[in-house]
């Protein structure tokens, strides 16, 4: 993977990163947040027009305060089902020019780990940015129904019938990722937060805005 160096390189971060800076005491030690919202990912076996799949997402998050500004972040996700549609060749020695059509879905859990940074001291309104890796599990299924295939070029030609077939694999893969956002305070303790996120592999392939409430200790 060519952005494995890079990978090592901000987990290395996270974990050393605070070090230099726990001299410091922050105000609060710890937070987390309980969130919803809407995850985009790219989807390389779809048609071109369909790349791009959409679904819901909950998550949970934890971060612990290395000072008031710097904080540490885990979280796992969880998305809804997301619909393709694609093609792929039927084709054997004795059908040169079927193509099937595949339905596909995708469900996805994502653990990710960052270090943020925490713009403001003692408000109730907190602007923020971070980085980090996202280790993102993929439920894929491809649902192929039973279909007739030609078996000549002309529309009207002879046709043999694809058997239905579904595949399930599981496929596990890193990504960079960066985003921005705010926490708005309710009370001392109790706030909302709402965050945009790019992930990042060969590509941009991962977009999720999420927004929710959380409670520092």
């Amino acid at each position: 993977m060519r952005t494995l160096p890079i990978i090592l390189a901000v987990l290395l971060a996270v974990v050393v990163a605070p070090v230099a800076a726990s001299a410091q005491t922050p105000a609060q030690r710890a937070d987390l947040t309980a969130s919803v919202g809407s995850y985009s990912a790219y989807q390389r076996e779809a048609e071109r027009y369909d790349r791009w799949g959409h679904s819901a997402l909950g998550s949970l998050r934890a971060g612990y305060y290395w000072t008031d500004h710097l904080k540490t972040e885990v979280e796992i996700a969880w998305t809804g089902e997301r619909e393709a549609y694609g093609s792929q060749s039927g084709r054997s020695d004795v059908d040169p020019y079927g193509y099937v059509y595949v339905r596909h879905g995708y469900r996805n859990t994502v653990f990710s780990a960052a270090q943020a940074w925490q713009f403001g001291r003692n408000a109730f309104f907190h602007p923020f940015v971070s980085a980090g890796v996202d280790v993102d599990r993929e439920r894929h299924v491809a649902d192929r129904p039973a279909q007739h295939v030609p078996l000549s070029p002309a529309a009207s030609g002879p046709t043999r019938v694809a058997a239905a077939l579904v595949l399930t694999e599981t496929d596990v893969r890193a990504r960079l990722y960066g985003a921005a956002g705010f926490k708005g305070y309710f009370s001392e303790r109790t706030f909302f937060r709402t965050e945009l996120k790019l992930g990042v592999g060969n590509r941009l392939d991962q977009v999720t805005w999420k927004a929710g409430v959380g409670i520092d200790f």
